[in-house]
């Protein structure tokens, strides 16, 4: 079996060259270096580790970001390597130690169509900013995802053949890829596998060029594309049950053609943007309409019934039902009309 580590760099020091004899001497045969358009005073680094034997050196003109950089890295090993069984990828900075990465390659050895992934334990003195940003990321990565995963933020990962093809056509040109292969992982049922490995920060993780406003932004915002279909929805849903009380419907019609209206929307937009299925499913297509018929029918009854109870205004029972049965909706959605058939067993 041929497994390769690629190592996405930009300014790299002389870490990156340490990194690379340490990973020799500890029995890996290949390694890929992307130069992420690092500046001409870094050119010696790169000189030096393209001089190891095992290491092949590419470069990016200009800066790109890492997701752009580990797609480079990923699409030029497949062109040359097509038979490879998976790609090691691993940062520049001497945050992942040579025998975590080690311990990846022989993980995916014994899990050969399985995401691997290197979960840092963040125990001990970990930055802030690193500490917070990681629990908050993984906290809304288990509420939209529905899987519970330690490390979303690791660069330390083990891609299988199997997925190397998705990896280099998914959306994100910087820190957001990394949470987006989770993201397309867990959408296209590929088992994924956590490995426990040290969490190394040198100088308070100084040598990140992680930004913590911006590419935090584009992580959560990605993330939370996940709720904007529905957030629209409700809206579109809450103003046409809104007018057609106004028109004089009951509250069951008003909340039928509701329904009609905004599913229609909602259906095109989480088939095709949010949960990216593209092919033309039937399946998919009934049960969906079957879920809207049923929390349809269960908004009326909770409505009607609150509206009587309480004595409160239909519109703002419409509000409290709705908000709850969003959540459900998401999860139903996500799990059954949208989930896809395992392929990688």
């Amino acid at each position: 079996m041929s497994y390769i580590i690629l190592i996405p760099a930009y300014k790299a020091d002389s870490k990156l060259v340490v990194l690379i004899k340490q990973l020799a001497d500890l029995g890996a045969t290949q390694i890929v270096v992307v130069n992420d358009g690092s500046s001409e005073q870094y050119s010696s680094i790169f000189a030096q580790a393209d001089a190891i034997p095992i290491c092949e050196v590419i470069q990016h003109a200009v800066n790109q970001g890492k997701g752009r950089t580990l797609k480079t890295g990923i699409n030029w090993i497949l062109s040359k390597y097509p038979e490879v069984n998976g790609i090691i990828t691993a940062d520049a900075d001497g945050q992942h130690s040579p025998e975590d990465i080690m311990a990846v390659v022989q993980m995916m050895i014994n899990n050969p169509k399985a995401l691997i992934v290197g979960c840092r334990q963040f125990d001990g003195a970990i930055p802030l900013r690193s500490r917070l940003g990681n629990s908050l990321t993984r906290l809304i990565f288990r509420l939209l995802a529905g899987v519970k995963i330690s490390d979303t933020q690791t660069g330390l990962r083990g891609i299988p053949h199997s997925f190397l093809a998705a990896s280099i056509l998914m959306e994100g040109e910087r820190y957001e890829y990394e949470i987006n292969m989770l993201l397309t992982a867990v959408r296209e049922k590929l088992s994924i596998v956590e490995i426990p490995v040290s969490t190394i920060y040198l100088d308070n993780n100084a040598s990140s060029h992680f930004s913590p406003l911006f590419d935090s932004f584009k992580i959560y915002f990605l993330l939370f594309r996940f709720f904007l279909s529905s957030l629209t929805t409700s809206i579109i849903d809450y103003i046409v049950f809104i007018i057609s009380l106004s028109s004089g419907f009951d509250i069951a019609l008003a909340t039928i053609f509701a329904r009609l209206l905004a599913g229609s929307y909602n259906y095109q937009v989480n088939k095709n943007i949010v949960f990216k299925d593209k092919g033309v499913s039937i399946n998919s297509f009934i049960k969906y309409w079957l879920l809207v018929i049923m929390l349809g029918t269960i908004s009326f009854l909770c409505i009607k019934w609150l509206s009587i109870l309480t004595n409160i205004p239909i519109s703002a029972a419409k509000i409290i039902i709705e908000t709850l049965l969003f959540f459900i909706s998401f999860v139903l959605q996500r799990d059954i009309v949208f989930s896809r058939s395992k392929e990688n067993d």
